[in-house]
């Protein structure tokens, strides 16, 4: 059983000292700028920028997966022409094949 640190945090002093809540407002509207010319900002400020980019995405998320289903499919395929020979199995195999190929299947 562990235990928690019990120690309490100390709390953080505020200053009221102006010159150092300017200094710190300016260095965080220094980082807002910053921060609203970058790059992912001003994409998605731009509807045709986002449309774009989303469209682009999404074509090549529907290639990829098509790509990707061929590639598993054929190696699948490879694998089961390859266990042909084994008994029990091999018969069922070349049932799948030929319904693959287009092929009919004779009846069992």
């Amino acid at each position: 059983m562990s235990r928690r640190n019990t120690r309490r945090k100390q709390p953080v002093k505020i200053s009221t000292d102006t010159s150092n809540v300017e200094i710190s407002l300016q260095a965080i509207e220094t980082e807002l700028q910053k921060l609203s010319q970058h790059r992912i900002v001003t994409i998605y400020n731009s509807f045709f920028k986002q449309f774009t980019l989303q469209f682009f995405r999404g074509i090549f998320f529907g290639l990829g997966t098509a790509m990707g289903a061929t590639i598993v499919l054929s190696g699948l395929l490879y694998v089961l022409a390859q266990i042909e020979f084994v008994p029990i199995i091999g018969e069922w195999v070349k049932m799948i094949i030929l319904q693959l190929n287009g092929e009919s299947t004779p009846e069992l």
